[in-house]
């Protein structure tokens, strides 16, 4: 059984000491890669020998905070410091390309609370001239292409955009009502987002809500299927189709819609194996691969297949243990699936699907 310490992520840690900290350096090995005392919460792909993972580390009384960042170079994972954080978490991931990739976080020393890192295919390097309009505010999600980023804030209470475009960062009201937090956006064009997340707060949650970008403001949209719930996931794919997908009601056919370009739809014949969606990709070459948390305990880390009709699960041998966040591919032959497993702290895992089994 998955402990629900080890799933509390950047979601559930409260306070954390301040203390000099830094990233030791963790040997490379090949997949499956695992991370003690750590959490994988996403993962992009670039190509089959590029890819990054994010989460964090912390220690085992849960008072320091380490940013997690480890890349596939193609033969072995290994771990990369973040530059200009000493302790905090990293939430999410998405690559452009192998010299354009894009993480954020949140920052628990000193400066702005916000984190957002750029990768230019040499370093790393943290984008300090993107301010948000309150410094407690932290991030949940990114979505970028060649030509713009979108980044999610918010404190838990009120919610934020903030858009590079044109090469300058502005600010953009995300018009949501005060305890509503975007969990995660989706990018179709330029004059086209989704964005999606919850209710957060303090008395009270599990009210999801869906907000589109239609290129000069956010509009909150009417959430036809998963009103009553938490979205986890938000994944584009070819021909602006958009999922979101999360728990609604304790799972069952109301966790998981898609967008057809001119409206939405619920999956009505859901696999009953599965309590809720944590992920959501769109795999080049396949269908959107969804990382699920299935109904039963002893399942483990599971997958999901959308097949055009219905999900078809996959359960990932030997991973009875482990709870899977997140996924990312460039093919089918060439999946990475990423999440946490274990009791009290637990461990963070890589594993890759080489188009015949997972490892």
């Amino acid at each position: 059984v998955i402990s629900l310490a080890a799933l509390a992520g950047p979601w559930g840690l409260g306070a954390v000491a301040r203390a000099q900290a830094s990233v030791s350096p963790i040997a490379a090995v090949p997949a499956p890669y695992t991370v003690p005392n750590g959490h994988f919460t996403d993962v992009a792909a670039a190509s089959p020998d590029n890819a990054w993972a994010v989460g964090f580390t912390q220690s085992p009384n849960g008072m320091i905070v380490l940013p997690l960042l480890v890349h596939w170079n193609g033969r072995a994972w290994s771990q990369m410091a973040v530059p200009g954080v000493q302790q905090g978490d990293l939430y999410s991931v998405t690559a452009v390309s192998a010299a354009d990739v894009w993480a954020v976080g949140i920052n628990y020393g000193s400066g702005p609370g916000v984190v957002i890192l750029h990768w230019n295919g040499r370093v790393w390097s943290r984008v300090l001239n993107a301010a948000v309009s309150n410094p407690t505010f932290d991030t949940a999600a990114v979505a970028a292409s060649a030509h713009e980023v979108w980044v999610a804030a918010s404190n838990g209470n009120v919610a934020e955009f903030l858009h590079l475009t044109g090469g300058r960062w502005y600010v953009v009201p995300a018009n949501l009502p005060k305890g509503y937090q975007v969990t995660g956006i989706a990018m179709v064009s330029s004059k086209l987002a989704w964005a999606a997340g919850d209710f957060q707060a303090p008395t009270a949650s599990g009210k999801s809500f869906l907000a589109r970008w239609n290129g000069s403001v956010w509009e909150r949209v009417a959430d036809p299927i998963m009103a009553d719930g938490y979205t986890n996931a938000v994944a584009s794919g070819p021909g602006g189709v958009v999922w979101v997908a999360g728990d609604a009601n304790g799972g069952g056919p109301r966790s998981s819609m898609w967008w057809d370009g001119k409206s939405w739809h619920q999956v009505k014949n859901q696999s009953p194996g599965i309590a809720w969606f944590w992920g959501l990709a769109f795999i080049p070459g396949g269908t959107v691969w969804a990382a699920v948390m299935p109904y039963s305990s002893s399942a483990g880390g599971t997958i999901a297949q959308w097949t055009g009709s219905a999900w078809k699960q996959v359960t990932v041998p030997g991973t009875t243990d482990i709870a899977l966040l997140s996924l990312a591919g460039t093919s089918v032959r060439n999946v990475w699936a990423v999440g946490v497993g274990g009791t009290s702290t637990g461990f963070g895992v890589i594993l890759h699907w080489n188009g015949k089994t997972w490892s």
